[in-house]
């Protein structure tokens, strides 16, 4: 994958700059690795709230008893 996504670079189908991070990635120790990743943030969804599911309403002519 990582020989994919620098040919992709080289033909502009893929950010150099990513590229660039991979490559980098590769050569540095496993702290410095970690603290690369920190650095990205949260992946995405992450910084979202959960919101509560809304429940469904009852049907006007049912009431909580019946069945």
């Amino acid at each position: 994958a990582y020989d994919f996504l620098l040919l992709r670079a080289e033909s502009g189908e893929a950010s150099q700059e990513l590229a660039d991070w991979w490559t980098r990635f590769q050569d540095v120790d496993a702290a410095t690795q970690q603290q690369m990743c920190d650095a990205l943030g949260k992946p995405a969804g992450q910084n979202k709230r959960k919101r509560p599911r809304r429940r469904k309403p009852h049907s006007a002519g049912q009431s909580a008893g019946d069945s």
